[in-house]
């Protein structure tokens, strides 16, 4: 076997499909493969050619899928027009032809099969691939009689050869008839106890966050403008306003003797050790209001992976797993 022939994946192709009939002409005449048939060349014209190419097409399609598998993928190959050491080529014929000659026995059902013709030191050869067997594929029969074979009949690819089917055979064809390839495995999701936190990412929800932090940050400046444009408002104007009997100096006089006591409490010890620090503002409203900004744009960019994560880290997006496995064949 030349080593660069690489049996562990289908044959594809005018190049593989090349080096397949150079693999044939190099291979011992003895050797037996059940996914490779080689034939000097065959008379697809009349109806004995055609018979042999459909048997041999009926015969890979009625593999056993496992067994198959083992070379090239599961496919099989015909090859008219080479043997080992002669290349004898193969009549030339349209490929429309092939197709409806032979089908008149291996049937629109049967085994799906592709001819390719490919040209090996300037001789035309044909190859045949006939796809892999599957579980669940039908037994394939032949469909018009020819001599002593009648409608019907079953072939199986065996190593070397192609033959009418055993007892054995058949029992291997009605349990790839009766198994289905496995369903993949179905995964249930449930929650192991409250139902999952929503977590809105979407761009309305970045943009209401955003407005939200922005009215939070800038409110002690919009309040210090408030109080800076207040009018200034007369003693006489506040006494308009008052009830009868209640003077707004004397209420004002009350108010500053209020704040003095105030300030009184604040220098006492037992006051001060529960006074926090205080902080001078250093920034200008207009610098106050740039750094808010750049915040706000740095938090939009990061808003949505950061929501996520914290998703991810809190434990109620812990989540129980159900695997449930499909059929295994049978086995």
């Amino acid at each position: 076997m030349p080593a660069e022939f690489d049996l562990s994946r289908p044959v594809r192709g005018v190049v593989g499909l090349e080096q397949l009939v150079r693999f044939v002409l190099v291979s011992n005449v003895k050797n037996e493969f059940d996914w490779l048939e080689w034939k000097r060349s065959l008379p697809l014209d009349g109806p004995e050619g055609r018979f042999k190419a459909a048997k041999q097409i009926l015969g890979f399609g009625n593999r056993d899928p496992e067994l198959a598998a083992r070379n090239v993928g599961g496919l099989g190959y015909l090859v008219l027009g080479a043997e080992p050491g002669n290349l004898v080529g193969q009549p030339p014929m349209d490929p429309a032809d092939i197709e409806s000659g032979l089908r008149h026995y291996v049937g629109q059902a049967g085994p799906a099969w592709t001819p390719v013709w490919v040209t090996v030191d300037d001789t035309e050869c044909l190859l045949i691939s006939i796809e892999a067997p599957e579980w669940g594929d039908r037994i394939h029969t032949l469909r018009r009689e020819f001599d002593r074979f009648h409608e019907g009949q079953v072939f199986v690819r065996r190593q070397g050869g192609t033959h009418r089917a055993s007892a054995d055979e058949m029992a291997m064809l009605e349990r790839r008839l009766t198994l289905r390839p496995a369903d993949p495995p179905s995964v249930e999701v449930f929650v192991d106890s409250e139902p999952l936190p929503p977590v809105d990412v979407s761009d309305e929800a970045v943009a209401a966050w955003i407005e939200a932090a922005r009215n939070r940050l800038l409110a002690p400046l919009r309040a210090h403008r408030a109080r800076e444009q207040q009018t200034p408002v007369s003693l006489a104007e506040l006494d308009r306003h008052l009830p009868p009997g209640v003077s707004a100096r004397n209420l004002l006089s009350a108010t500053q003797a209020m704040a003095n006591a105030v300030n009184q409490m604040q220098q006492s010890a037992a006051f001060a050790a529960f006074q926090g620090t205080t902080i001078e503002e250093s920034r200008t409203e207009e610098e106050y209001e740039a750094e808010v900004e750049d915040y706000l744009k740095m938090a939009r960019q990061l808003l949505s992976d950061a929501a996520i994560a914290s998703f991810v880290e809190d434990d109620r997006a812990l989540l129980a797993l159900r695997v449930s496995a499909g059929c295994d064949r049978g086995e």
